[in-house]
């Protein structure tokens, strides 16, 4: 017997809210692929399943949550800014989209955290820069009447945002460059800005520019949930160029933040032939991802790679820097080995990186995944990591 129905694999969501609405909104929920479970009132504070409230139900709830995220539903958005607000029922198909976004957030300031601490740990300054970045917006979508009227208003505040005619065009300025973030506005299935999401997001991302997707509740039924997996933020558009201009600063004002704020280790902290860092960081930083690991329950995966022959590591650190998101630390661990840490990544994850790696690489590599486990130490991690016989070898002709 094949087993079809996966819905309990599903994310779970608790929803407070009152038939017939109730039934509406789980509906909709389980169409958008999470599985809700209805409640009357929070209990349980030590949840950590993001938590829907129907505020045309219970206009004056006050729920502030530090462990969980919190979406609201209704006309009027509430005070709480860490919240994600939906204003009509026909965005609730991005909530996932909105979830993962935060979620990723969330790990990548959780991850500059820890790395800041092990860097004080042994001693070392943390490398950030206090300078004020002012990003460079590109625009690609229907011709909002109000875009100029955008455009001027982030120009005011120091703000280029440069529209782009099509999808090629658009293709063509970030392959050059000098965008922070790329503002997606698709109105159907088949313009020019859904054309650009389907590709970009079907492809491994290169470029720096973050991805940020414009909706409606109109628009947000003619986007494929599959394209949005990828993208960076998500923002409600407006017909109220003044409120659209505020959202758009609160963007760039993140940006600006994230930048200075994101940790990137000292070159103290790095070896010569690599570039990547060291294996004293690496130990270093592996005990403190490991106890916020017990901390906080997330999963936690490490994968090194390996080289028949060592004079291949640096061509192997520079094939991976493009691969790896924020969160991943990559480090030399010896003569013929890089390793990889992967926090809030479970093993399946971690083997789609190597076999990504191997796609880009000519040389001849071994690689191996471990998902860290309670009775995992430091040493039986890295010992198992560069024992033989490695799970995969890729050999490719010359």
């Amino acid at each position: 017997m094949i087993l079809t129905e996966r819905s309990f694999d599903d994310p779970v969501i608790e929803v407070m809210s009152q038939s017939p609405r109730l039934e509406m909104l789980q509906a909709r929920l389980r169409q958008a692929g999470m599985r809700p479970v209805a409640i009357s009132s929070v209990q349980n504070h030590n949840s950590i399943d993001p938590l829907f409230v129907d505020l045309d139900v219970y206009p004056n709830a006050q729920i502030d949550s530090p462990q969980r995220l919190i979406v609201t539903l209704g006309a009027a958005k509430p005070d709480n800014v860490n919240s994600i607000h939906l204003s009509d029922t026909n965005l609730i198909q991005t909530l996932p989209t909105r979830l993962a976004i935060r979620r990723r957030e969330r790990q990548r300031q959780r991850e500059a955290a820890l790395r800041a601490e092990t860097a004080k740990q042994l001693g070392q300054a943390q490398n950030t820069s206090n300078a004020q970045i002012k990003p460079r917006l590109l625009w690609l979508g229907q011709n909002a009447p109000f875009l100029n009227a955008i455009k001027s208003n982030l120009q005011a505040n120091g703000i280029e945002l440069v529209a782009a005619l099509s999808r090629v065009t658009a293709e063509d300025y970030l392959a050059k460059g000098g965008f922070d973030a790329l503002m997606l506005y698709p109105s159907n299935a088949g313009d020019e800005a859904s054309q650009f999401l389907k590709k970009h997001l079907s492809t491994d991302r290169s470029d720096t520019a973050k991805l940020v997707l414009l909706t409606t509740p109109e628009t947000a039924a003619a986007i494929d949930r599959n394209n949005m997996d990828k993208v960076d933020a998500i923002l409600d558009l407006v017909n109220e160029p003044d409120i659209l201009s505020r959202r758009l600063l609160g963007f760039c004002e993140t940006l600006s933040r994230a930048e200075p704020a994101r940790h990137r280790l000292a070159t103290h902290t790095t070896e010569k032939m690599t570039g990547l860092a060291t294996r004293a960081f690496l130990e270093a930083h592996l005990q403190t991802q490991l106890r916020d690991a017990d901390e906080t329950g997330e999963r936690l995966c490490l994968l090194a790679l390996t080289a028949t022959d060592g004079t291949a590591l640096p061509l192997i650190a520079e094939t991976i820097r493009p691969l790896l998101r924020e969160t991943d630390l990559a480090a030399r661990l010896d003569q013929d080995h890089i390793c990889i840490t992967m926090p809030a990544t479970a093993y399946r994850g971690a083997v789609t990186l190597a076999r990504r790696i191997e796609a880009e690489l000519t040389a001849t590599i071994s690689w191996r995944v471990i998902e860290r486990r309670r009775f995992h130490t430091l040493k039986t991690l890295l010992g198992g990591l560069t024992a033989k016989p490695h799970v995969s070898i890729r050999r490719k002709s010359a």
